[in-house]
Order: C-alpha cells, then structure tokens, then sequence
C-alpha cells in the first residue's frame, strides 16, 4: 500500500468511527456554556469566515483575545474559527498551529476534538506530510471506542 493510500484509509476510518460517551481522555461529554460575550464573538467571526473576510475576523478575534477573558473552551472555539481562516488564507501553518494547541486543551467535548484531528489531519494530508498525518490519525483512533 502507498503512502497516500495508507493515509486516505486512515482518514476515512477515522470519519466513519465517531466519539461514544467518555470515550477521548480529557475530553467531556457534559454540555458546555459559553458566556454572551463568547458567544457574540463567534458569531462575528464565523460571519466574517463565511464571506471569506478572513482579514477582519482575525483582526477581530486578536482584539478580543486581548481585550476579554474567556474560557478555554471558548478559546478554543475562537481559535478553531480563526485556524480556519488561516486555512482559508493559505496561511498553512498558522492554521496547523490552532488545531494542534486546540487538541491540546482538556475538557473538549468529544465531538469538537474529534473534528478537530480530522481538520488537521486533512491539512498535513494536503500538504503532502503524510507521515504527520497518519500519526495524527492513529493517535485519534485508540481514542476512540466503537459501540
């Protein structure tokens, strides 16, 4: 099997098998809260991501970030919008850089941190570093209990 092969299997498994409850150490399956402010915020920024105005969402968000205190959880939830637009802006590694510090944060629901190892895993994947990807991707799937 070739090393695309090898890293497209892997990721497709790792989409088709999903969280179950309790299943990703430090992760939660408790419902989080986010504060108005919080939550303000995202809206803004996946408004400004959805008409690819990247520029300003990441303004924005560097702003906030100064400006505001906010859970880990919604400063998670920030940078996952924000490495989206890195994503989106051709800026790689800056997006590679918010996913790996999101996945790094405990008490993550399970869905979020799953999606977010797809996310990265996709980008190394993109950009040909397969073996960063399929590593990412094996460090998910033991994670990971099938029903």
């Amino acid at each position: 099997m070739n090393k695309n092969t090898y890293v497209l299997t892997l990721f497709l498994s790792l989409c088709c098998l999903g969280p179950t409850a309790n299943s990703l150490e430090n992760t939660s399956t408790e419902a989080t809260r986010i504060s108005s402010k919080a939550y303000d915020l995202l809206v803004r920024l996946e408004d400004l991501a959805k008409t690819a105005n990247c520029k300003d969402a990441l303004a924005s968000a560097k702003t906030a970030i100064k400006s505001e205190t906010y859970t880990d959880y919604e400063y998670a939830q920030i940078t996952n919008i924000t490495s989206y637009c890195y994503y989106l802006s051709g800026d790689y590694e800056g997006a590679l850089k918010g996913y790996k510090k999101i996945l790094k944060t405990n008490n993550l629901p399970d869905d979020f941190y799953f999606r977010t190892a797809q996310s990265l895993g996709a980008i190394l994947a993109e950009q040909d570093r397969y073996n960063e990807a399929s590593r990412t991707i094996e460090e998910v799937i033991p994670l990971l209990e099938t029903p």
